[in-house]
């Protein structure tokens, strides 16, 4: 028992060295771009994809959860979630790329709120009009908001759904809307929840079978579902190792507001590069797929002075 006892005790030791050897570290997310359509990315048998990463000098922030706004010969623009380490609270921002060079142009806040929010998610209505759902969970609700197209900024927002959703992805398939996220809590990379309406805007009503998923690695949402002729492609954040290790496709086989089933196609991955500890995040629009990847920094003394300067923020 003593040795037992001794063994424990070492290997307290060794998880409490390796956790806080890891709080030296960040997390750095990126976007980056996959010059193919999402629907050919989904539907091959490829899991790995080549990706080119945006170049921007900005260390006191990460970019992540991206939703391609408009592509031309010259610029990519993309919402994203623009987090300051300092500051601990994400708000989207509009980021313009070069098309040729991936480099970043230009930031622009276009929403900040006093809540923590990521994953801009983009819908263009047949009007031509764009509203953005956020992921707002902090907040309690899930608001979608319209986009002005002459200041480029989000306004007039309104609750779609009065729950603390994640991830929020909607689609619109066999005459119905449906609605995928998660919840937070507990279970917010675990337990899928779907909810249908007649519009997008809602009312929006709960699936019989809520949650139809209970799995880390099947659950939250990483993106637009992709339509490939007849058949609904949905894209997974793999969360049962480590958060957005990698994206997961699945085929959706039934889909009613009493049923839900869906095939398992394969795990998708960035090729091993500075950003593939993890990938978590996939959206086409315009021919052109963007994703996010992260990596890990041991950056020890930023991330202290950080924690300082987020504590001064919060008084």
């Amino acid at each position: 028992m003593e040795i037992l006892g001794i063994r424990h005790k070492k290997e307290n030791k060794t998880a409490i060295a390796m956790s806080l050897l890891d709080k030296a570290y960040y997390h750095t997310w990126n976007i980056g771009f996959i010059e193919s359509d999402v629907k050919d990315i989904v539907a091959s048998e490829k899991s790995q994809v080549e990706v080119h990463w945006v170049r921007h000098h900005y260390k006191d922030r990460f970019f992540a959860d991206p939703f391609i706004l408009s592509v031309d010969d010259k610029e990519i623009r993309v919402l994203v979630e623009d987090f300051p380490y300092y500051d601990k609270r994400g708000m989207i921002s509009l980021l313009t790329i070069d098309r040729k060079s991936y480099a970043l142009k230009d930031k622009k806040v276009i929403l900040k709120q006093p809540f923590h929010m990521s994953y801009p998610f983009i819908m263009r209505k047949e009007d031509d009009s764009i509203w953005v759902a956020p992921e707002a969970s902090q907040s309690g609700n899930l608001y979608y908001y319209t986009m002005n197209p002459a200041s480029m900024m989000l306004e007039n927002q309104k609750v779609l759904v009065g729950e603390p959703l994640l991830d929020s992805t909607i689609v619109e398939h066999q005459g119905q809307w449906w609605l995928f996220c998660t919840k937070r809590g507990e279970s917010s990379n675990r337990d899928l929840y779907i909810y249908y309406a007649d519009a997008p805007e809602g009312p929006w009503q709960p699936h019989a079978q809520n949650p139809v998923v209970s799995n880390s690695a099947m659950a939250r949402p990483a993106g637009y579902l992709v339509k490939v002729g007849d058949e609904l492609y949905r894209v997974i954040q793999k969360c049962d190792q480590h958060y957005g290790e990698a994206v997961n496709v699945t085929r959706v086989n039934k889909l009613t507001d009493t049923e839900f089933s869906e095939t398992f196609v394969k795990e998708l991955r960035a090729q091993k590069d500075e950003y593939s500890y993890g990938f978590h995040t996939l959206n086409g629009f315009g021919g052109i797929t963007v994703v996010d990847g992260i990596r890990k920094q041991f950056a020890p003394l930023r991330r202290v002075v950080y924690e300082i300067r987020n504590k001064i923020n919060r008084k």
